[in-house]
Parts: structure tokens; C-alpha cells; sequence
């Protein structure tokens, strides 16, 4: 920096540029300062006498702050330019940023004057540094153009989402002839839509986390490696559009660099196709070989050299008694034969393994990891596993067909036990009709012990003397051809007992095919006791169908699977207005609006029943005559008992004086909220009123009290020795007082601006306003034992200005009212409920009492004494007046030396806007 700068003062006020200039020096600047107040001498002294920096107001009677600032960037960008003001709100200093402003300081706090000057000066040189670095860049570029102009992968430069350099690879990749036919295009049209979402949100987190980070260490000459964080992201696959709309597998990977001055991403595609066909070709060999060993029903095992078990498919697993394959690789095959064996079990595996042929199957026994031991089939072969030879072992289970073996020599024992303990009667017939075979179940239900029975004819013996002549003819022709219509098949007769008495039966008549001559059996049921309780249903049904038929008042009806009507009560005729015969076989949609029909909502109810059990409807339905009714009913599902859809039933009601009382009642409630709102628009207005005129007051007040605050700063600075103690203190009385009163009136413009300043929405994460506001009042904190307790706190929406607003002051009353205590505890800390998030700030101050708790959040209103805690009571309604714009509800709670805790409120967000 010069040892002596000249500064360009655009100012109307004379006093002010003294104060400046006082400022200045006390800050240690050595400097010649010219005040100019209009356009013509602005312009005059950047022609004749360039200066250092620029410090202007922003509004002078015959000239404009932001015209001075558009002139001196066209015509000496470099030259720093600072606004110098007696306030800027938050709209006005976003301006002046965005104009190309390079700071601003307010006239109520000139001690910041010389380090913003000091500040401007030395990132202006920092900037001359930059340009020259960037030259170097762009030769860079040019090398690096030559070097991949003719690299074997195809690389692309993207700028702003352009392609803006692609070498000659690019251009085969993408089949153009020229790569001028892709330079100037959007990235997004050479890529997939399918993978265009996730290489786009990579591109925007390299820009984000990456391209500026590697671009400023670029711009300080300490970049290491481009696989640093942040340096790049390595390959992926994607798919890319060639210019004939073929699609093409590729790998991609990026790295952020500067192109032509500016920020880029070079991106690295490399061609796959090949590459995935052959893998393709090779999954799906593999997939072939697992589906056939996956489901293999024979167990199958992978045996290395070394006796371990290198793979076991599902039935091996099942087999042995593990849960998964896991457990069996890497155990040693031994393990899971019988001892004897195994020594001709290894010499065949060994054989194997030596070149001899597959082994044909051999009877041996497993044992399973519980001990118990299984028969199998086991045959072997040599193969490759994991490119190391090993065996193949194919293990069929027999032990079913060991156990039918062994339940065949027991059938003889089991047809006797049957017959022993069966409830039927079991009769067996020979061909000439005689009794070969009468159970203790046939004793019971004829009376006949079995030595009477058997060698009798079973006419004479059980069938009615009415029957025997068809008995006769079906049983000769049955024995004699094996065919009958009554063979295979239950039905229902009359039999005999001894004592003469006749009763219903159901019998079954089989043929026993493998004697000769033929032979058959009859399987007789007593169906006394089913058949009077078929009786007594049969009542009940028709008890039950009086019931419904006799209801009016209610729509009782079946439907089918299908939903089409299959029953029709009274009550039903009456609601809907159709008779059963008019109605019967068609659909439940009939009853529905032709608006809810489009929407399938008769369809939906029948599905929901299905799949709940029941569905509630309610709704608009049509009768016969086209007239509406309100309906409210239920739709219950009928299952058989092996949970088979049967059916539905519906029961339904006319509820529309109900439904009109409602609609009613509706409107009479949307009558009181528009009286409610148009007496909050009254008082929303009134309050408008009332901010402006506080506005206006407190902006009449600034200007002369910053020229006392002004002028007394100069007097204590340069006359002071000249005055005695007494005028001295008075002085200093007048400064204190200036200052007191300056900061009621920003107090109070800040309160008024705050009403009416523009709320921005947009995601708000509390912990990092929490974090700021710390790092804000760490001044406050300096020398003191504070035990912070801050929990994980939610995202909201908000205004993120305002909300850090309210976490500062929350923050600062917490840390003021604890600073007596010897470790202060200051916790932090949200609750979630349905509709709002609960924010809330305790710590362990000096509280307060309840009684005083309403004039907490008024303004000017302070519960403690000013001299010992400091403030002027605004801060607390400040935060009051941002939650409530928030559309939430704050307040505190405390007791006298007990600390005291504020709550806030933030309204939950709809999950359509993202939280």
C-alpha cells in the first residue's frame, strides 16, 4: 500500500467529510482527500486526479451515490468504492453490492473507516495479482487443448452447462463427423434421461464443493492432486445418446478446472459397450448355471482339494440341517459321513481328481450337523471352483423312499388297524355279493356282529326289499365290467338294520383292482344327524330371510365376486327405488353418480372390502326415478372357510336430511371466519398506520443527533485538554446521552422496518443460525464458564434473516442474565408435534417473576434495573413480531433466581414443500 493514498470524497455536507477525515487518521491513514458534490467535479477528478479508493454517500441533493458508483466502475474498475451513509436497510444494502460496491460504513460507526479503506485497498493489489494468474491460465488451457485433442477416451469441457471443447474421441463416441456439431450444446442432450438426474446433481455438487474450492487453491499455486477432496469424482457408469439417437454404455468421470477464465468441469467418458456385452454374456451364463444348481432338487456340493466344502446349493443345505451355505463352507466333508465309509468315499474322490470318469451313484448315509443320519444316493464328478480343482458331489435323499418300503410292510397291520378304528361302516363284497369283510363301525350301525355277517349276501342283509332289484342289476353289471353309476362317487340311500328299522345313509363303492376275480368295497356313512341339522338350517335361512325381506328403512342386498346383485330385500326397493326383478344381475355401480363411476370408485370400494374385510361408503347415489340421495352404508367381504372370495353384503341408508343439516352448519361457519378476517385486515391496517408513524419520527431524529454525536467526538478528541473536569464530564453526559438516544431510535426504525420488510421463504437449518449467532456474541462469552447444551435441531421454513434475528437476541438475553452466575448453563433444544416445530432457549439466570411475564415482549418494556443489565427493551418484541409473521406463537416461562426459558413456534411444513 502507498505511503500516502488519495481519497475522493463524494459528500454535501462539509461537517461530514471533517468527521471523516478525523476518522481516518485515527486510524492511522496517511492520506490527501478531495470533496466533490456533484456529477461534472466527480468526473473531472477521475480524469485529472485518479484516486485511491472512493468514499461517497448514498444520496445528495444535486447527485446519486449508485451513479457515481456505475461511473467509476466503467471508467476505473479497480479503484475500490466505499458507501459512507447514515443508514442502509436490508434491501438497499443488497443493492449496493450487487452494483459492484466494495463495502459500506455507517456515519454512527466511522471507528470501522479505516480498516474497510485499509481492507479495499489490499484486495484490489490481491485482484491485480489474480488477473495476471489468470493469463497464466489460459496458456495452460491451450497445452492442455493439444494434449487431449487426440487421447482414445473422449473428453468434454462444460461451461454453464454447455459443452464449449470435445476432442475428435468425443466426436466418434457421439457419431457426428465434426465436433463443432456438439460445441455450444447442452450437456443434457447427449445424455439418457435416466441418467441424466444423478450425473446432473454430481456436476452441481463438483461445482458447489468442488470446482470453486479447486479453482481458488489453482489461483494460489497449492493445488497437490486431482484426486484431493473436493478435486473430482471418479468413474461411473451412464448412458450416453449418439447423434442417431442409439444409446451408448459408458464410464464417466470429472474434474473441475479453469477454461478460457472461466470455471469448467472436464468430463471423462469412456466407451463400456463392448465391455458390458461381454459381461452381460457372462452374467447371464452364470445366472443359467445358478437358476439350474439354485433349484436343483438334488443336494449338490463343491469339495476342494483339501476335503472343505467350497459350495453348497439350498437342497444341500436342507439336507444336512443348516440354515445357510455359510455354514457349511469351509467345514471339512468328513464331518458329514459315518466313519466306515469314509476311507472308500476319499479313494473315489481321489480317483476323480486324478482323471477318472464320473462316478455312477452309490447307496451311503450322511450324517446332518445334528447327528442324525440320512440315506442317500451319492454320485461324483470332477470340476472347477474358484479356478481350483475340486469335486462334484450329487446327493439324492431316499430316505421317503426307504420309509415307503418300510410302510409297506406294514400296510397289513395298518388295514386292520383302519377297519378297527374306523367311525364308517367298511363292508367288502365278492363277486357274488357275499360279505368278505364287516367292521366293528358296521356292527354298530346294522346291529349284525361280524360272524353273522360275513358269507351272507348283502341284500338279504342291509338293503330294503323295495331295492333289490336295482341293487342287482348295478352290481352284476358293475362287477362284471368294473364300470357303474355309482361307482367313484358318494351318494345317498336308504338301508336296514336287524332290527328292521331303515335310516338315510351316504355310501361310497370302489372296485379293488388288483384281485380277480374282482372284488369291491363300500364305505358307509349314517347321515341321520346331517340330515336334520340340514333341516334346521334350512329353517334358519328362511327365519333369516324374513328378517331381511321385512326391513324398510335399510338396503340389504347380496352381490357376487363379480359386484353384480344377487339378492334384493324391501328396504333396498324402497331406498333405491328399483324391484328385484328390475335390478337382480346387474352391477353396484347402478347406484353410482357417473362422476364417481369415471373415478372408479364402486370398483375401489369392492377391493378395499376385499382386502380390509370391510369398506365405509358414503356418497351422492342415483335412484330409478334419476333423483340423488346421500347414502351411507357398508360393504362387509364373504369368505368360504378356506378364505375364498364368495361374495359381498351391503347394507346401506338414506341419510340426506342429515347430510343437508351439515352443509348447513358448513356454511354458517364460513360466514363467522370471513366476519373474522375482515376484522383482522381492520386491525392489520391500523397497526401498518402506526408502524409508519413511528417510522417517521425516528428518521427525523437521526440527522441532528448524528452531528451532536459528531461534533462532541471531535471536541473530546481536540479540546479536550482545554476544558476543566466539570465541562469535560458534561461532555461526556451529552455523548452518552447521543448514543443512548441513537440507539432507541435504530431500536425503534429496526422494530418498524421489521413489520414491514419482505419475508423470504426458503429452508432454514436452526443449528447453523445457532451456530452464527455464537460465533456473533463470542465476545459476550470471552472469560466466562458457560456449559453449553445444544440438542439436534430441525429444518424449518422461514425468513433466515429474521429467524438468525431472533436467535441472536434470545442468545444475548440468555448470555446477559447469567453472567453473575459461576457457570452458566445455557440450553438449546426443538420438540416436533404434528403442526409445528417448538423451539426453546433455558437457561439458569436470575428468571423473573410470572406476573410480569405479559410486558416481556412489549416494547420498551424492561423487568430489571438498567444499570446493572444493560438494554432498551426491544429486542424481546422484535422477536415476538417475526414469529408471529412466521405464522407462530411465542412466549417464556421463569421464576426469580431460577432461570427462565423463551419459547417459539414455526408452523410444521406440507411434505409438498420438502421438509
Amino acid at each position: 500500500m502507498k505511503n500516502e493514498i488519495r481519497i475522493l470524497c463524494v459528500e454535501d455536507v462539509p461537517a461530514d467529510v471533517v468527521m471523516l477525515n478525523h476518522a481516518l487518521r485515527l486510524g492511522g491513514l496517511r492520506f490527501r482527500s478531495k470533496r466533490v458534490d456533484t456529477k461534472a467535479a466527480f468526473m473531472h477528478e477521475l480524469e485529472h486526479h485518479p484516486p485511491d479508493v472512493i468514499l461517497s454517500d448514498h444520496g445528495l441533493p444535486s447527485f446519486d451515490g449508485f451513479t457515481a458508483l456505475a461511473i467509476a466502475k466503467s471508467r476505473c474498475p479497480e479503484v475500490p468504492f466505499i458507501f459512507v451513509t447514515s443508514g442502509l436497510g436490508e434491501e438497499m444494502t443488497i443493492s449496493t453490492f450487487e452494483n459492484g460496491a466494495t463495502d459500506y460504513v455507517l456515519k454512527k460507526d466511522l471507528s470501522k473507516l479505516a480498516p474497510a479503506v485499509e481492507r479495499a485497498l489490499r484486495e484490489a493489489e490481491e485482484r491485480a495479482v489474480l488477473k495476471q494468474k489468470a493469463e497464466q491460465l489460459r496458456e495452460s488451457e491451450q497445452r492442455y487443448r493439444r494434449l487431449i485433442e487426440f487421447c482414445p477416451d473422449a473428453f468434454f469441457v462444460q461451461c454453464d452447462g454447455q459443452i464449449v471443447f470435445a476432442n475428435l474421441s468425443a466426436g466418434r463416441l457421439l457419431g457426428v463427423e465434426n465436433v463443432e456439431q456438439i460445441t455450444g450444446r447442452p450437456v443434457k442432450e447427449i445424455v439418457h434421461p435416466d441418467s441424466w438426474p444423478e450425473l446432473d446433481k454430481r456436476f452441481n455438487q463438483l461445482l458447489e464443493n468442488g470446482t470453486t474450492f479447486f479453482w481458488r487453491k489453482i489461483e494460489k499455486g497449492n493445488i497437490q492432486s486431482l484426486n484431493q477432496a473436493g478435486a473430482t469424482f471418479p468413474f461411473f457408469e451412464e448412458k450416453f445418446v449418439r447423434q442417431d439417437g442409439s444409446l451408448v454404455e459408458v464410464e464417466v468421470a470429472a474434474t473441475p478446472l479453469t477454461y478460457q477464465n472461466r470455471q469448467a468441469i472436464q468430463i471423462i467418458v469412456r466407451n463400456i459397450t463392448e465391455r458390458k456385452r461381454t459381461e452381460e454374456a457372462l452374467q447371464k451364463s452364470e445366472e443359467r448355471y445358478r437358476r439350474l444348481v439354485e433349484r436343483s432338487p438334488e443336494a449338490i456340493l463343491v469339495i476342494h482339494a483339501n476335503d472343505e466344502i467350497a459350495f453348497a446349493n439350498p437342497a444341500a443345505t436342507k439336507l444336512l440341517g443348516v440354515e445357510n451355505e455359510a455354514d457349511l463352507t469351509g467345514q471339512s466333508a468328513e464331518k458329514f459321513f459315518r466313519p466306515d465309509p469314509w476311507d472308500v468315499i476319499v479313494s473315489r474322490v481321489r480317483r476323480l481328481r486324478s482323471g477318472q470318469p464320473f462316478t455312477p451313484f452309490l447307496e451311503q448315509q450322511l450324517l446332518r450337523v445334528d447327528g442324525v443320519p440320512v440315506d442317500v444316493e451319492l454320485s461324483s464328478a470332477p470340476t472347477v471352483y474358484l479356478g481350483k480343482p475340486a469335486v462334484q458331489v450329487i446327493a439324492h435323499d431316499i430316505s421317503e423312499r426307504k420309509k415307503n418300503l418300510e410302510k409297506l410292510h406294514r400296510s397289513e397291520d395298518m388295514k386292520a388297524l383302519i377297519l378297527e378304528t374306523a367311525l364308517d361302516a367298511i363292508i367288502s363284497v365278492d363277486h357274488e355279493g357275499k360279505i368278505q369283510e364287516w367292521n366293528p363301525a358296521a356292527q354298530k350301525i346294522f346291529g349284525y356282529k361280524r360272524a353273522e355277517a360275513v358269507g351272507q349276501l348283502m341284500d338279504q342283509l342291509i338293503i330294503p326289499p323295495a331295492m333289490w332289484e336295482v341293487y342287482h342289476d348295478g352290481l352284476t353289471h358293475y362287477l362284471m365290467t368294473g364300470v357303474g353309476s355309482l361307482i367313484g362317487r358318494p351318494i345317498e340311500l336308504t338301508l336296514k338294520r336287524k332290527d328292521g328299522s331303515e335310516f338315510r345313509a351316504e355310501i361310497g363303492i370302489s372296485r379293488i383292482l388288483t384281485e380277480d376275480p374282482p372284488r369291491c368295497t363300500a364305505l358307509i356313512r349314517d347321515i341321520t344327524e346331517r340330515k336334520q341339522a340340514e333341516t334346521f338350517l334350512r329353517q334358519s335361512e328362511e327365519r333369516l330371510r324374513l328378517l331381511v325381506e321385512n326391513v324398510k328403512d335399510y338396503a340389504i342386498y347380496m352381490l357376487d365376486p363379480e359386484g353384480k346383485i344377487v339378492t334384493w330385500n324391501t328396504g333396498a326397493e324402497q331406498v333405491e327405488g328399483y324391484r328385484a326383478e328390475e335390478i337382480i344381475g346387474k352391477h353396484l355401480s347402478t347406484f353410482f353418480t357417473p362422476e364417481d363411476v369415471r373415478r372408479n370408485v364402486p370398483q375401489e370400494a369392492l377391493k378395499r372390502a376385499e382386502n380390509e374385510g370391510r369398506a365405509l361408503n358414503e356418497g351422492w347415489r342415483v335412484r330409478k326415478d334419476g333423483s340423488c340421495f346421500w347414502s351411507q352404508g357398508i360393504i362387509t367381504a364373504l369368505h368360504d372357510e378356506d378364505g375364498k372370495l364368495r361374495g359381498f353384503s351391503k347394507i346401506a341408508h338414506d341419510v340426506t336430511k342429515q347430510k343437508k343439516a351439515e352443509e348447513k352448519i358448513h356454511q354458517l361457519n364460513e360466514q363467522l371466519e370471513q366476519r373474522v378476517r375482515a376484522r383482522t385486515a381492520q386491525l392489520e391496517a391500523a397497526n401498518n398506520e402506526l408502524e409508519a408513524f413511528s417510522y417517521s419520527i425516528s428518521h427525523d431524529l437521526r440527522a441532528p443527533l448524528r452531528h451532536i454525536a459528531g461534533y462532541v467526538e471531535i471536541l473530546q478528541s481536540e479540546a479536550a485538554d482545554k476544558l476543566d473536569a466539570q465541562a469535560r464530564e458534561h461532555l461526556q453526559t451529552v455523548a452518552d446521552s447521543a448514543k443512548n438516544l441513537g440507539e432507541l431510535i435504530d431500536a425503534l426504525l429496526a422494530f418498524s422496518r421489521m413489520g414491514r420488510a419482505e419475508m423470504r421463504q426458503e429452508r432454514v437449518r436452526l443449528s447453523i443460525l445457532v451456530e452464527e449467532a455464537r460465533r456473533e456474541l463470542r465476545r459476550d462469552c470471552d472469560g466466562r464458564d458457560i456449559d453449553w447444551q445444544i440438542a439436534k435441531l430441525p429444518e424449518v421454513r422461514g425468513d433466515p434473516i429474521m429467524l438468525r434475528q431472533v436467535i441472536i437476541n434470545l442468545l444475548s438475553n440468555a448470555l446477559k442474565y447469567t453472567r453473575k452466575c459461576k457457570r452458566a448453563r445455557i440450553e438449546i433444544g426443538a420438540t416436533d408435534s404434528e403442526s409445528e416445530v417448538t423451539f426453546f432457549i433455558r437457561d439458569n439466570g436470575i428468571g423473573f417473576d410470572m406476573k410480569y411475564a405479559n410486558k416481556l415482549f412489549g416494547v420498551f418494556q424492561r423487568l430489571h434495573n438498567g444499570n446493572e443489565f444493560e438494554g432498551i427493551g426491544i429486542g424481546l418484541a422484535n422477536v415476538r413480531r417475526i414469529i408471529h409473521r412466521h405464522g407462530g406463537r411465542a412466549w417464556a416461562e421463569g421464576e426469580p433466581d431460577g432461570g427462565a426459558t423463551f419459547y417459539f413456534t414455526i408452523p410444521k411444513l406440507k411434505k409438498k414443500e420438502g421438509i
